[in-house]
């Protein structure tokens, strides 16, 4: 198990020095309304780091942290998810009890509710409400595919890309 251990952290290693140095990650990080999605991230971190460590100050700071992730980025929504996926699949951890989750909901519920205070029904349009779901669902798979052909070559990078949808 030892040299599984270290296999896993290995790979970790690969793959966050790939990521810090790929030029693809450049794009999010220099255009300016990008950088609500590196400080999600971070902030989700942080969230994660803070529940870890389990202690009263520890689950502070995660919520704080949660609360804020979701101020930058509403990708945020997730973390509770992740947080409960992180309990059960990581070997050797214990299952925390459900009560430890409700801090998470409560703030998530707050959100949310902050969210329909600011945010009229009349003001959120649907642009893709026309179009059918399965045009839909092939426009991802085309979305996807040129992502991972910029992960293996990254060549004509640009902060805004545009896919016209699949018809």
């Amino acid at each position: 198990t030892r040299r599984a251990a270290q296999a896993l952290i290995t790979s970790a290693l690969a793959g966050a020095l790939l990521f810090a140095v790929h030029p693809l990650h450049v794009e999010a990080v220099t255009y300016v309304s990008g950088r609500s999605d590196p400080l999600a991230a971070l902030l989700m971190l942080v969230a994660i780091l803070g529940f870890l460590r389990g202690d009263g100050r520890g689950r502070f700071l995660s919520v704080a942290a949660f609360f804020l992730a979701l101020l930058a980025r509403e990708a945020a929504l997730v973390l509770p998810l992740l947080l409960v996926v992180l309990d059960r699949v990581v070997p050797g951890r214990t299952w925390r009890p459900a009560v430890d989750y409700l801090p998470y909901v409560a703030v998530l519920a707050l959100y949310l509710g902050l969210r329909a205070m600011s945010v009229a029904p009349g003001q959120v349009v649907v642009a893709n409400a026309a179009v059918p779901l399965g045009l839909r669902l092939m426009t991802v798979a085309e979305v996807i595919l040129r992502y991972l052909g910029l992960v293996m070559l990254p060549l004509g990078l640009h902060r805004e890309h545009t896919v016209a949808p699949v018809t």
